[in-house]
């Protein structure tokens, strides 16, 4: 037991000291130089040239291309560095090219190699035209030689628009347009059109093709641009400037033999410009056509359907659709279709016009089989290796992609290919050449030469190299350092190319970064791309440009315009505003045109008054003074006539007018007035006017009392007389003057004489009447106040038993009714109302009612809808007020008003705001609308938007309690929750509802856009406050020991640092090196270790 404790001890102290051994030894390592002496056999590759000027070598014809030079200017590249020649392989290499005069194929004259960088250095000063230059690249491991083309072109090399300037053909809105412009050049390169100065039009682009520039697209605003195009290479740029009028006319549709296969799983365009399709399987296909194409105005296509294929469809808008139908018969597997298409709109006056054109329609059999091909195609095979052949089988349709392969003209039997491709050659094999056949059957099949070359492949490892946006990278493969084969394993099995090799330098676009439209306040940008590599802008053709470039200068008409300010108007002691909007980026105002006011104030308007009700004029007196007629000016507190003239002096003075009582007759035929104001001030008068009667005194016109007594009576003798006797009458009065009785000419009457008065001749007793008897009606009088009964005798006028009516009772609706004779007398009592009720309903119609007080049984009642007037409008902002209106039909009920609330209006939104993306420099704008009436606003669901702005790049957006701030990217913030009465602070919440803390005092790092909202919650009453953990004073152990090992760690890595990269001038790159030699030694140091361990246990067992 004692012994295994001593063995132990003695292990972990070896296992110590070795440990201590190894990381002297690789700090040894580490701190080493690295130019290393390779020894024999080392690793490495020879080298091959794969860029020439950043232009990729045709490794199969070893030949490789330089840019172009001009006579006479430097030869470098665009960003003023020097072209060089580029190779993979192990470093270091050394370059070599002939000088001119040195050797064959040398550089231009004035032009040399650097034989160290690979940097071709100099300004060519000899003659120009085409060179063919040998380049060699040599290292340790080998070399390798290629001939490189080169022009030199002088100043009458730059290029020339031949189409003269000026108008080009008009184009038209919402119709295709396309033109080209020709130019000349004289260089091997072909030169870059753009645009200097002025713009497309709307909707056009431009682009090169051959030595044409073309523009095309769809016109999408009428009215003349004028642009300056620009063909420029190396040797220099032409300019011309042009003008493109678009019209807003409708122009004739004309089919474009352009089509669009929307499944591409079937059908294609061939290289002919025909459709293909496959029998039984979907087409979808759209066609084309220029010319104008609206919702207003559409191109509605149709063709003949006795000559489309059964089972496919046109659509009006030029969609070809369907399925071609089994029975449709084809010639040995295909058959063309000819299709008359016809594209037709209308013109302004809504007459059709129309294009046709025949498309050729190509119907193959499904499955049908065409060809075959062998990849790779031109190759070679050492003796004794393998190579891994593909074939691709070409058809229509669904077919079987499967081959049969075979090997021809071999000699040796183990030369053989496998049925998935794979060839190996035998070592005795003695032919120089073999056949490799893929067959599909008896007709269709492939058969490709391959070289068998007597070699053996030295393969190496090539590492991948990253590309970068000016070099070439490369997919970690495998070549031969002897034929520079490549291969994509160790065994050399399956071959590469280049260009399978080759990862494409190029540039980090990244996504486009959006047009950004210049402001009245700032500048805009043009499309971009930034390449996150080498930071370099491009524009959306990826042509390299500057920020100046891109730069869209200010545009002092793009302003960003506030709701309208309607205008405040001066009055007569205030100045006014004039109305304008805002530019929210500039601070500028404008009027309605946009036209920019200076000075927003209007002077003082000295008319401008804000008149209260007009005041009538209080008249001046015997006793006091007046008050004219005026209106106040609420503003200025001055006094105005009607006619808006100032009164300075309101007051009227004191004069005759006397405020007279009425007149008082004196009884004596005059009359008195005494002053209301003054009972001093008295008037007389003489009594007049008015005409005294027989029966009445005149009455006074003045104080209208009568006056002088009354006039004799105008009698007239027997004027009156009835069976009672005659008397005198007035024509005035109904007075009786000197009533008697009648003096009977005879005692009594005969048959056939009467009785008569012998004074008025009044008929006393008619002729052969003695006695009156009653009938027995009652009759009414014509005045309808008393009743009677008449005599029953003919002739008789005499009224017997007259009675006023009395008895009965009159109602609101019938007269009273004689309880002697039944007849109606006096009047109807009428309806007397009482006090109208005013009911208003839900549905806002009123009622109006009354009950009659004599009856409550009789009502009137009206029910009427109210009329709405809008009295104040609702917004956004606040509600509105509605008053309703009732009128009746009846007068004795009055009209009827209410006011109700009107709810608040929706927003009213303006124009959609696209998003401002933010820069390093300015924070960005979300995309959003406003709402012209309270300002907020919102996103495109209609979702308030509290805060704008976007946070710049590396920044981020903190709200806290909901106070929005913007800090950069890693930023300590410190945030305190207040304290609140009744409360107690929970902690700090952030947008998911998690407490990220309990502290009132929280600081985080910002590492993106955050919420905090302070969460508290009531105190509870029961007792005293919750005593958080008292907090701890010092540090703890594992706290101290961090600080230690840190503090040791820091100091270690700190004197490494000064001791690799100051004293010994060692890079980033000789660092790598070192610690890979440096794990590696730890590696072989641990597995020796651990199998000595082992073995020291297994002894002791």
């Amino acid at each position: 037991m004692t012994n295994n404790k001593a063995n132990k001890s003695k292990i972990l102290a070896v296992i110590l000291g070795l440990t201590m051994c190894l990381a002297l030894m690789l700090g040894i390592v580490v701190a080493s130089p690295t130019n290393t002496v390779y020894a024999a056999g080392e690793d490495g590759t020879a080298p091959t040239i794969i860029r020439t000027g950043g232009i990729d070598v045709d490794r199969k014809n070893h030949m490789g291309n330089l840019p172009v030079a001009i006579k006479g200017k430097p030869y470098k590249a665009e960003d003023g560095s020097n072209y060089k020649i580029e190779a993979t392989g192990t470093e270091p290499f050394t370059f070599n090219a002939y000088k001119s005069g040195e050797g064959r194929a040398p550089l231009p004259e004035g032009l040399s190699l650097n034989s160290v960088t690979g940097e071709i250095e100099g300004t060519p000063t000899g003659e120009t035209g085409s060179y063919n230059i040998s380049v060699t690249v040599t290292n340790k491991f080998g070399s390798d030689n290629i001939f490189v083309g080169m022009y030199v072109y002088d100043e009458t090399s730059k290029p020339q628009i031949t189409t003269p300037a000026g108008a080009l053909p008009d184009g038209y809105l919402n119709s295709s347009y396309n033109q080209k412009i020709d130019f000349t050049h004289n260089m091997s390169n072909f030169p870059k059109v753009s645009i200097a100065s002025g713009a497309l039009p709307d909707g056009l682009t431009i682009i090169r093709q051959g030595i044409t520039a073309t523009i095309y697209g769809t016109p999408t605003k009428a009215r003349t641009f004028t642009f300056t195009l620009r063909v420029e290479n190396g040797a220099g740029f032409d300019e011309k400037q042009y003008t493109i009028t678009i019209k807003n006319e409708i122009v004739r549709p004309k089919i474009q033999m352009d089509m669009t296969v929307i499944n591409d799983g079937y059908s294609k365009v061939n290289d002919s410009g025909h459709l293909e399709i496959i029998k039984g399987k979907p087409v979808d296909v759209q066609f084309y056509a220029t010319g104008t194409n609206t919702p207003e105005k559409p191109i509605k296509w149709s063709c003949d359907e006795t000559v489309l294929p059964a089972g496919l469809t046109l659509s009006e808008s030029g969609h070809l659709t369907g399925t071609v139908a089994e029975s449709v018969e084809l010639d040995l597997g295909n058959k063309y279709f000819y299709i008359k298409l016809k594209a037709t709109n209308k013109n302004s006056s809504g007459v059709e016009q129309s294009n046709t054109s025949s498309a050729p329609l190509i119907v193959y059999e499904n499955g049908k089989i065409t060809g075959v091909t062998i990849s790779p195609e031109n190759t070679s095979v050492p003796k004794g290796g393998q190579r891994q052949f593909t074939a691709t089988v070409i058809g229509y349709g669904d077919f079987d992609k499967s081959v049969t392969w075979k090997v021809y003209y071999k000699s040796s039997k183990d030369t053989k290919i496998s049925q998935d491709g794979v060839l190996t050659v035998g070592v005795d094999e003695t032919a120089t050449e073999i056949g490799v056949e893929a067959r599909i059957d008896r007709d269709t099949f492939k058969e490709i030469p391959v070289t068998i070359i007597d070699h053996t492949h030295s393969i190496t490892l090539v590492p991948k190299t990253p590309k970068t946006c000016t070099t070439d990278g490369n997919i970690e493969h495998f070549k031969c350092n002897v034929c520079g084969d490549l291969f994509a394993d160790a065994g050399g099995v399956n071959s590469l190319t280049e260009e399978q090799v080759k990862i494409p330098a190029g540039h980090e676009y990244g996504d486009l970064v959006p047009k950004q439209e210049p402001t009245c306040k700032q500048t805009g940008m043009q499309a971009y791309y930034k390449c996150s590599v080498c930071n370099k802008y491009f524009d959306e053709s990826k042509t390299e440009k500057t920020v100046a470039e891109l730069t869209i200068p200010v545009n002092p008409n793009a302003h960003e315009f506030g709701a309208w300010k309607d205008e405040i108007p001066a009055t007569c002691v205030a100045t006014g505003t004039k109305g304008h909007k805002d530019c929210n980026r500039c601070n500028k105002h404008y009027d309605e045109s946009g036209n920019e006011i200076t000075n927003l104030t209007i002077p003082v308007n000295p008319n401008a008054h804000d008149f209260g009700a007009w005041i009538e004029e209080v008249p001046a007196t015997c006793v006091a003074t007046g008050t004219k007629g005026h209106q106040d000016c609420n503003r200025c507190n001055r006094h105005y006539d009607e006619s808006g003239n100032e009164i300075t002096d309101l007051i009227i003075p004191t004069n005759d007018n006397h405020g007279w009582n009425a007149w008082v007759s004196n009884g004596d035929g005059t009359h008195t007035r005494t002053c209301k104001r003054d009972s001093g001030h008295k008037e007389n008068g003489t009594c007049s006017g008015g005409t005294a009667t027989c029966t009445t005194e005149a009455v006074c016109d003045v104080c209208k009392t009568t006056y002088g007594g009354t006039a004799p009576h105008n009698t007239t003798q027997y004027g009156g007389k009835d069976s009672s006797g005659h008397w005198d009458t007035c024509s005035t009065c109904d007075n009786k003057f000197n009533v008697e009785a009648h003096t009977p000419d005879r005692e009594k009457a005969d048959e056939t004489n009467p009785v008569k008065c012998t004074k008025c001749g009044f008929e006393i007793t008619p002729a052969g009447h003695y006695e009156h008897t009653a009938d027995s009606e009652w009759h009414n009088s014509a005045d309808g106040k008393y009743h009677y009964h008449e005599c029953t005798h003919s002739g008789c006028s005499v009224i017997l038993d007259k009675a006023e009516h009395f008895g009965g009772t009159a109602t609101c609706e019938n007269k009273a009714v004689c309880s002697v004779c039944g007849l109606e007398y006096g009047d109807k009592l009428g309806h007397d109302y009482g006090e109208v009720k005013y009911t208003w309903t839900s549905d806002n119609t009123c009622k109006a009612e009354r009950v009659c007080k004599h009856d409550s049984a009789h009502t009137e009642s009206e029910t009427v809808t109210a009329t709405g007037t809008t009295i104040k409008a609702a917004t956004c902002k606040e509600k509105g007020k509605m008053k309703y209106t009732a009128t009746f039909v009846n007068t004795a009920f009055a009209a009827q008003e209410k006011e109700v609330d009107i709810d608040f209006a929706p927003h009213t939104y303006g124009e959609w705001k696209d998003e401002i993306p933010a820069t390093t420099e300015d924070f960005g704008t979300k995309g959003h609308k406003d709402c012209s009436v309270c300002g907020k606003h919102f996103d495109k669901n209609g979702n308030e938007i509290t805060e704008l702005r976007i946070a710049k790049i590396g920044t981020h957006n903190v709200i806290v309690n909901g106070e929005s701030k913007f800090y950069a990217h890693g930023e300590s913030v410190t945030v305190t929750a207040e304290d609140k009465e009744g409360k107690v602070f929970n902690g700090w919440q952030d947008a998911s509802g998690k407490i990220v803390s309990t502290e009132k005092s929280y600081t985080f790092t910002v590492n993106g856009e955050i919420t905090l909202t302070a969460v508290y919650e009531d105190k509870s009453s029961g007792g005293g406050e919750i005593t958080p953990p008292a907090k701890k004073d010092g540090l703890s152990g594992g706290q101290i020991a961090g600080i230690v090992i840190g503090s040791v760690a820091v100091a270690g890595i700190g004197g490494f640092a000064i001791f690799w990269f100051a004293v010994k001038k060692k890079t980033f790159a000789d660092l790598g090196v070192a610690l890979k030699k440096g794990f590696t030694a730890i590696g072989n140091f641990f597995k020796t270790l651990g199998a000595k361990i082992k073995a020291l246990f297994t002894k002791k067992k």
